[in-house]
């Protein structure tokens, strides 16, 4: 069944892939900071610079005529070497969202944790991004259920960073871990693209994302627009 998704969110609240990708684009900013004088070259080795963060999550769902406002909390821990470039940086994060309004229902849980490497203006970050989601929809002829199912994503996002402005790109399979919901093909539950970017002026940023989940039920499009202090 074919779907429409989209969703216009604050810097805040973005879509689960495309805030991934702002999430990501983040951290590498942060990794642009001074760091401690040390060899170069990659490594895993610490020390590690950590940050604690809590953000909530607003935005909005379009879907086939259905619309509805999704809230909720996200906590996590942003890290990154303090050495000379490259870097390896990260965050771990948990996230749950709860969608409710005209025609449209439902709520997503995840923990993810991602990591990679950056160096002077380009990076990747990867990483597991287990869930527990469910979503009912009202549509012409019927209603469409996404039975609540546990699964796991697996993004992996590149990036690009020049501090004024940064860019990401990425793809995500996704497994689901019962068989309350049919699979994409043999190998994969769904698959995700997704891309955005970003301005950062002076204490203003600006972003725009986009992204596409392919599932079973059809192809689902996501759209980001973001203003942040």
């Amino acid at each position: 069944m074919p779907a429409s998704l989209l969703v216009l969110a604050t810097a805040l609240s973005l879509p689960a892939l495309a805030q991934e990708g702002e999430d990501a684009a983040d951290a590498a900013s942060e990794a642009d900071a001074p760091k401690e004088k040390s060899e170069g070259g990659l490594s895993m080795e610490g020390p590690y610079s950590k940050k604690p963060y809590f953000k909530p999550v607003v935005g909005a769902m379009i879907w086939d005529g259905a619309y509805g406002v999704s809230l909720g909390p996200e906590v996590g821990l942003d890290y990154q070497q303090k050495k000379k470039d490259p870097v390896m940086f990260g965050k771990t994060r948990v996230r749950g969202v709860y969608t409710f309004g005209g025609g449209i229902s439902g709520y997503d849980v995840r923990l993810g944790s991602f990591f990679g490497p950056f160096h002077k203006v380009v990076g990747i970050q990867a990483g597991p991004d287990v869930f527990y989601n469910q979503l009912s929809v009202e549509v012409v002829g019927g209603e469409a259920e996404l039975f609540a199912t546990p699964g796991m994503d697996f993004p992996i996002t590149g990036l690009f960073d020049v501090k004024v402005f940064d860019a990401y790109v990425g793809v995500s399979p996704g497994w689901y871990f019962s068989g309350e919901r049919e699979n994409l093909n043999s190998a994969m539950g769904q698959l995700s693209y997704y891309m955005g970017a970003g301005l950062n002026l002076s204490k203003l940023r600006l972003n725009l994302g986009w992204s596409r989940t392919m599932t079973a039920y059809g192809d689902q499009d996501g759209f980001s627009v973001g203003i942040g202090l």
